[in-house]
């Protein structure tokens, strides 16, 4: 996972530096956002079931019936955003505090933020990495999306055939 603006980049060898210290692998806070994206993921499929749950027949036949590639990602997202945060940010924060990454880019992005003539960043690993395992969840379900409306092969449920088959 990117830091947040390219510049910050810099900050490598003081991280390094501070994992030594703390008897921590450097390596470790590479690892910290995707183990905690993982970590968090499973929340994603009740929350996406609750969504489906309650979609009108309106909604779903716009959703089938769509040109769109992403129609239905694009209507989960509109649904789901927000509830997947927060389901996902206590537990992305609690796997990136372990490793010292929050403390870490916490203290790097505070320094950046002193520079003069800089655009400021925000200061919250745990927010930014949550935001990103949340876009990344969707990113994917767009390209699976794609891959289904366009190509029939693509479609290997009984039940993903009779929704996409027919048009």
């Amino acid at each position: 996972m990117a830091l947040p603006p390219e510049d910050l980049r810099a900050g490598r060898s003081e991280r390094r530096s501070q994992a030594q210290r703390s008897g921590k692998s450097s390596a470790s806070y590479g690892w910290a956002s995707p183990l905690a994206a993982k970590a968090a993921a499973p929340k994603a499929k009740d929350i996406f079931l609750s969504a489906l749950s309650h979609i009108s027949l309106t909604d779903a036949l716009g959703l089938v019936t769509s040109g769109s590639t992403d129609a239905a990602t694009q209507f989960l997202r509109k649904s789901t955003e927000q509830q997947l945060v927060t389901a996902f940010k206590p537990d992305i924060s609690t796997a990136i505090g372990q490793v010292g990454a929050e403390a870490a880019y916490t203290k790097m992005t505070t320094q950046y933020n002193r520079i003069p003539l800089m655009t400021p960043v925000k200061t919250d690993l745990a927010a930014y990495t949550t935001q990103k395992a949340v876009d990344g969840i969707f990113i994917l379900m767009a390209q699976e999306e794609a891959k289904i409306r366009k190509n029939p092969a693509a479609r290997t449920s009984d039940i993903l055939k009779q929704v996409f088959g027919g048009r």
